[in-house]
């Protein structure tokens, strides 16, 4: 799924949806601390030399573990520690989308800024 068709699809369902690059783990604790998911354009690495561009919902976050916590639509419920995130997730200049009612619009807003 391209980023265009999160955005294309968000209205359909009665949402809006915004895209960004440049986040960050700040990004992520602040979307996540206001309700949101987070959707996060990151590598999928099936096997070495095989790289997917894919997207994961991040809904979760242990500053303690140092870990993040996925809804990764292939593997299911995914915990991956920061570094690894933030490896995948600079392979694509760190671009997420946020998906949100559009009473929302204001949080959404907040959350990135």
């Amino acid at each position: 799924m391209t980023a265009q068709a999160i955005v294309d699809f968000a209205p359909k369902v009665g949402m809006e949806a915004r895209l960004y690059a440049g986040g960050s783990l700040d990004t992520v604790r602040t979307v996540i601390r206001l309700g949101l998911p987070l959707i996060a354009r990151q590598s999928h690495i099936p096997r070495a030399g095989t790289v997917i561009p894919h997207w994961r919902v991040v809904v979760g976050y242990d500053d303690v573990r140092q870990q993040v916590y996925l809804m990764d639509p292939l593997l299911g419920d995914v915990q991956m520690s920061y570094s690894d995130f933030t490896r995948v997730w600079a392979d694509h200049r760190e671009q997420f989308a946020l998906l949100y009612p559009p009473s929302w619009r204001v949080r959404a807003q907040q959350a990135t800024g």
